[in-house]
């Protein structure tokens, strides 16, 4: 890297992510992926920018046509997907990724939780929906339990008297 490069982790600070896995490359344990889509390039980058950081391989699509190719082709380990997106909806982005891959565990993003929708979708599968801003806590914890594969990984209650507390 000469003088005039810089890497932009340097500058931009990353939430402390703690005791998140990393792969330091002495083993031999293959580095989970992770495919993201969200339409918001600001969000994505972030998100981006924040799962490599912690170790994983990620790759990303703004739009779900691409997303979708993307997965039937890499059938990335965890698909973490804005479900407010204006070209699908959380219920068909859940069930194309189950029957493009279905092994890959999906994970739905929100700004909006209305009603019973949360349910709905963990009910056509396994999916998690994790609301926006992110606790980050929550969020690494959702994409570790959806690459150990567990069946059932929704927010536990010390997470939702958590967000219960958070004003705003």
């Amino acid at each position: 890297m000469d003088e005039h490069t810089s890497d932009r982790r340097e500058t931009e600070p990353v939430p402390d992510i703690g005791a998140i896995r990393r792969n330091d490359g002495a083993s031999k344990v293959p580095v989970p992926s992770i495919h993201l889509l969200d339409g918001d390039s600001d969000a994505l980058l972030f998100l981006f920018e924040y799962l490599s950081t912690a170790g994983y391989n990620v790759s990303a699509s703004s739009c779900a046509a691409d997303a979708m190719m993307m997965v039937a082709k890499a059938h990335p380990d965890v698909f973490i997907a804005d479900k407010d997106l204006p070209d699908m909806t959380g219920r068909e982005i859940v069930q194309r990724v189950q029957a493009l891959s279905p092994a890959t565990r999906v994970i739905l993003t929100t700004q909006r939780l209305v009603g019973e929708l949360g349910h709905q979708l963990l009910r056509i599968g396994d999916a998690d929906l994790v609301v926006k801003p992110f606790q980050w806590k929550i969020l690494i914890r959702a994409v570790e339990r959806a690459v150990q594969g567990s069946g059932s990984w929704t927010e536990g209650e010390e997470d939702a008297r958590a967000r219960a507390r958070r004003p705003g």
